[in-house]
Order: C-alpha cells, then structure tokens, then sequence
C-alpha cells in the first residue's frame, strides 16, 4: 500500500510538472504572437511601397537623377519616389524603438507602442547598380517584460520591371 501510494505521488508530481511547463510555454506563445503578427503586417506594408519605386529624375528627393532608392550613411533609413511620384523615407528611429515613415512631409509611426525595435538597418546590395533593391533587416522584442524573445527577420525587395 505504502509503494502505490509512493508511485501515484510520484506520477501525480511529474504529471503536474508538465501542466505548469504547459501553461508556461502557452504564456510566452500568446506574448509573442502580436509581436509576430505586428511585424509580418510591417514588413509586408514596408515591402509593397519599397517594390514599385521609380527612378528618380532630378535630385529632389534623392541625391542624384538615376536613383531608385538611397540609403542614409548610418543605414537606418531609405529614400525613395513611390508610383504615385511622391517622396517617401522610412527610418528607424532609435530612441523610441519604432519605425517612421514620412511621405511628402507628413510623418507617420509605422509601429505600434506594443513593439519595441531593437535594430533596424537598410543595406542597398552591390548588384542594386545593375538590379534595383534593397534589403532591409530588423529585430523586434515586446514592450511587455513577460516575453524576452528576440523576433529577427531580413528580407530583400527588388524591382519586378526595370
């Protein structure tokens, strides 16, 4: 009687650890699935502005005529001329963790307050001479302390007709 009751003990106490291991794994899924969610729409939005840029004419939104997209020395943000030939800029802003974006002007938070961007950085490939695109990269983490993970995603955009 003594040894069953040891073994029901003993099961009742792993089976209990797996419930709260459970519960705890669930907790960080459901921290972090806004957090995904947020980050997938950003990159997708960020990606179908970038895609259709036109090459610029004269030097007045970008540097020099020829261009399609220019990307700051600190690689932080990106310049372009949209297909509605409007002068746009996405950038990182370090300070407050969110990625802005300014068309004509008129700024505007890309970002939510529930995000916090760790890293953000905009890299023109050496082919963009031949091939227009870019690549940009973030890491993205949740305001919230209950969840530490680290979201990382890269993603490169190039012209379909150029």
């Amino acid at each position: 009687m003594l040894v069953a009751l040891a073994v029901f003990g003993i099961i009742i106490g792993i089976t209990s650890g797996y419930l709260v291991s459970a519960i705890s794994v669930q907790r960080e899924t459901l921290a972090i699935r806004p957090m995904v969610d947020e980050t997938s729409f950003v990159a997708e939005y960020m990606s179908r502005a970038l895609r259709p840029a036109q090459r610029s004419q004269d030097a007045s939104c970008l540097s020099a005529s020829g261009l399609y997209y220019e990307v700051s020395p600190t690689g932080d943000s990106v310049t372009f001329i949209d297909e509605d030939e409007r002068c746009r800029e996405m950038y990182f802003e370090a300070g407050a963790g969110k990625i802005r974006e300014t068309i004509d002007g008129v700024d505007g938070a890309l970002t939510s307050s529930s995000l916090d961007i760790q890293n953000m950085e905009f890299v023109l490939p050496a082919s963009a001479e031949r091939h227009p695109q870019v690549t940009f990269s973030m890491e993205v983490r949740p305001r919230e302390e209950t969840a530490s993970r680290v979201l990382r995603i890269q993603t490169t955009i190039s012209q379909r007709e150029f």
